[in-house]
C-alpha cells in the first residue's frame, strides 16, 4: 500500500465512523491548508461554533483528537478534557493504558 492509499484509507475510516455525529451536529469536513510540514494523516470537521480534528500520530499507534471553538485558539485534546475533569493522574493512566506516545 502506498502512502497516498494509506492516507485515503485513514480519512475514509474517520469519515465513516464519525458520519452520524457529524450529521447530528451539522459538521462539514474542512480541507486543510497545504503547509510544508503538515501531517497528511489529519482530518477536521467544523460548523459555525465547533470543530473536531482527528490526527494519526506516531505511525498510527495513537489517534490525537482535538476539539473546541471554531477559532481553534482555545482547543482541547481528549487528554486535556480528562485532566480538567478528573485530574492529571487519571489522564496519564488512561493515556498510558491505550497508547505509548507522549
Amino acid at each position: 500500500m502506498t502512502e497516498s492509499e494509506a492516507i485515503d484509507k485513514f480519512k475514509r475510516f474517520c469519515r465513516q465512523e464519525f458520519k452520524d455525529l457529524a450529521n447530528q451536529l451539522n459538521l462539514k469536513e474542512v480541507i486543510s491548508p497545504k503547509r510544508k510540514y503538515e501531517n497528511p494523516y489529519k482530518i477536521s470537521f467544523k460548523n459555525r461554533k465547533f470543530f473536531i480534528q482527528f490526527e494519526s500520530i506516531s505511525y498510527g499507534f495513537c489517534l490525537g483528537t482535538t476539539f473546541g471553538k471554531s477559532s481553534r485558539i482555545n482547543s482541547f485534546s481528549v487528554n486535556n478534557a480528562i485532566c480538567l475533569i478528573k485530574g492529571r493522574a487519571e489522564a496519564d493512566s488512561k493515556r498510558l493504558a491505550k497508547c505509548t506516545c507522549q
